[in-house]
């Protein structure tokens, strides 16, 4: 059969090639697959530059175990549909993680010459291959790097955590928004005035603060995956956590145990506590009279301050400078550092263009709208942004170094709920006494004018360019794609390979993070979602070659072929986070990079045309990010029992890349691969 001899030919040229670097022992593809979508988390959305920062700026680990003591726990990750274990105690079980492993040689360099096959041609695949083995050779560099690293992961309890906070994040010098921090979409609400979407606003701060009740309480059960339990770290730093603006790398100050939150109104501030003077919540009633307070205060638009947070990281850290150098700015720059999060009571987004409501919304959880809408009601620099539009639009826009997509999902899932009358873990009894609302000035020269002048054109011309068209599957979700024996997640992602190739008329780089959360201070690792597999499965449907069963066999390969990288991925042998490692100890080091870091095969495999991940959640929401590089698309999706959530970005500059046009592919892609399964197991009857 012509897809199986072109798939042979691969397979025997790689083989062949394992067999000339005596030092590795290459491991045939594992058969023994199985449907498990636990291990998928949210991807760490940042550019990942090949600079990597030579100077450790500082260990974040004792701030991280001192938010643990002071009762600021986890919550559960519903989207990984692992077990759950115990009630409380969210920390009980720390100390069964293990630590990040340091792969070897023998397992990082044979799997990376796999995952590069797809993207080279067999010119650029032979310059590869001399490199590693160059790399690899006994007494070389690789060996040298390997010591290094396997010497730092003895002395560190993960030997890359460090690292990544500083190179993916703190250390990233791009704006935040669209590169970095995701949107968080709900449901378009139907207000029928502002007293209504004040009502709302006040009910989802409520709700938020009664999920921080468990957070606090530490009654959350601790996660279990396979087995084994997950750290939980990640969700005592998404309530008061800012990220502080700061050169060459920014800082991250958590504030926990305070009691205020920041609303922004007209892109006016106000502090307004939400804990009464004996420490209880504030009842959602309460909060809707302070945010009627704020409504009746205010009667014009303030100065754009907040869009400065939109600016590259290097001129906001300029101009925070000047900002905090008068002292009443100081002060009302402390009270935002420490609120447990913001509320953007939005304006009317009606003559915001988009696609449709849903890529709206979505747009708008990303930036805002620009500096005519609401791009300078926001402060990027907290974890947890909320906003709620007078036009209906509402969710929320994370920054992203603290924590994974996860818990802020599951935070959306509580809020909604919570609105809805469906949860609720307080009392919403009210405050006997409490402060009333603050209203924080700004004085301003005409330095930060100019300012932010600028920072408005920069924020209004990355709005241009960034398109996002979503697309609400409603023809099956993941229970019929499970009915077939398939991984829902790895069905997903063939889909969006198959979309891909499609419109390119080639394979791409993609990129789909994997959790690592099993071992101490885990974040994330790369699943290398392109295959051999996955590009014959896409040619034999794009091309209409073969049978139905012919297509079907190479679906279930490809399917099988990115679940098996997957649980590879998670058990933290992937291939870029070891990779990226070698790398960064050479460098702290004083050791040149070898060839093999500048390579077309590892560039072209780490520039992620296909940018994904999966954040699943209850509720009718979704996450959404841009891509990652000008000639790529961004896919988050949200896989429910019957419907799936894809928003589908891309940049409007690149002429290349379209996401309309790749929001219809990854639907067809969806629907053939269906009917390939269906029509298969018809055939299977006869």
């Amino acid at each position: 059969m012509f897809s199986n001899s072109r798939m042979f030919v691969h397979r025997v040229r790689i083989k062949q090639s394992m067999k000339l670097l005596r030092d590795f022992q290459y491991a045939p593809n594992n058969q023994g697959y199985i449907n498990h979508d636990s291990f998928i988390n949210s991807r760490s959305i940042s550019i990942l530059s090949n600079n990597l920062y030579l100077n450790q700026k500082e260990d974040h680990r004792p701030q991280l175990f001192s938010l643990a003591k002071q009762n600021t726990s986890s919550s559960q990750e519903s989207r990984q549909e692992s077990s759950q274990t115990g009630a409380g105690n969210s920390l009980s079980l720390q100390s069964q993680l293990g630590k990040l492993p340091v792969p070897s040689l023998k397992d990082t360099l044979p799997k990376f010459l796999r995952t590069i096959r797809p993207l080279l041609n067999n010119e650029e695949y032979d310059e590869t291959f001399g490199k590693v083995k160059d790399f690899a050779k006994e007494g070389g560099v690789g060996h040298t790097l390997q010591a290094l690293l396997e010497e730092r992961a003895k002395t560190t309890e993960n030997w890359f955590s460090d690292w990544w906070l500083e190179m993916a994040y703190l250390g990233y010098r791009d704006p935040v928004i669209v590169w970095s921090s995701p949107g968080i979409v709900w449901p378009t609400q139907k207000f029928e005035d502002k007293k209504d979407m004040i009502k709302f606003a006040a009910k989802a701060i409520a709700g938020a603060l009664d999920y921080k009740i468990a957070v606090d309480n530490q009654t959350i059960p601790v996660e279990m995956q396979g087995g084994k339990p997950l750290d939980m770290q990640q969700y005592f730093k998404v309530f008061g956590t800012t990220r502080m603006p700061a050169m060459p790398s920014d800082k991250q100050s958590f504030n926990p145990q305070s009691k205020h939150i920041l609303v922004i109104y007209n892109n006016h501030f106000f502090k307004v506590e939400v804990y009464g003077e004996t420490g209880e919540q504030l009842s959602a009633e309460q909060i809707q009279a302070s945010l009627e307070d704020i409504v009746k205060m205010v009667s014009d638009t303030g100065p754009e301050i907040g869009i400065l947070t939109s600016n590259n990281r290097d001129e906001w850290s300029k101009d925070y400078e000047i900002l905090a150098s008068n002292k009443k700015n100081k002060v009302s720059l402390k009270e935002i550092e420490t609120a447990l999060f913001t509320m953007n009571l939005d304006p009317n987004y009606g003559d915001y263009l988009a696609h449709d409501d849903l890529s709206k919304s979505a747009l708008i959880s990303l930036h805002g709208g620009g500096s005519n809408h609401g791009g300078a009601n926001r402060w990027h620099d907290k974890t947890i942004q909320m906003f709620v539009a007078e036009s209906g639009e509402c969710g929320m826009t994370y920054e992203h170094s603290p924590a994974e997509g996860p818990p802020l999902m599951i935070l959306t899932d509580h809020i909604l709920g919570y609105i809805a009358g469906t949860v609720r873990n307080g009392t919403n009894l009210p405050a006997i006494k409490y402060s009333p609302v603050q209203k924080l000035d700004f004085i301003l020269n005409d330095a930060l004018n100019l300012s932010i002048s600028k920072a408005g054109e920069n924020l209004d011309k990355l709005v241009n360019e960034v398109d996002m068209h979503v697309l609400h599957f409603t023809h099956f979700g993941k229970s019929e794609i499970k009915s077939f024996g398939f991984s829902p997640d790895s069905f997903i992602q063939i889909a969006i390979q198959l979309a891909f190739y499609r419109l390119q008329k080639e394979p791409g780089a993609h990129y789909e993070s994997g959790g690592t959360r099993q071992f101490i201070h885990g974040r994330t690792e790369v699943i290398r979602s392109c295959s051999i597999e996955s590009v014959e499965f896409a040619k034999a449907v794009s091309n209409s070659e073969g049978t139905i069963n012919d297509k079907f066999v190479l679906m279930k390969r490809a399917i099988q072929s990115h679940n098996s990288y997957a649980r590879l991925a998670v058990a933290g042998l992937g291939v870029d986070r070891h990779l990226q490692g070698m790398k960064k100890i050479g460098l702290e080091n004083g050791i040149e990079p070898h060839d093999l870091f500048s390579d077309i095969g590892y560039t072209k495999s780490s520039r992620m045309r296909i940018s994904t991940s999966q954040v699943a959640g209850s509720t009718a929401s979704f996450l959404c990010f841009g891509p990652l590089v000008s000639d790529g698309y961004g896919c988050c999706y949200n896989p429910r029992s019957n419907d799936i959530f894809l928003p589908c970005s891309a940049l409007n500059s690149c002429a290349e890349t379209n996401a309309t046009a790749f929001r219809d592919a990854v639907e067809q892609s969806l629907l053939d691969m269906r009917l390939i399964a269906l029509e298969n197991i018809q055939q299977a009857k006869l």
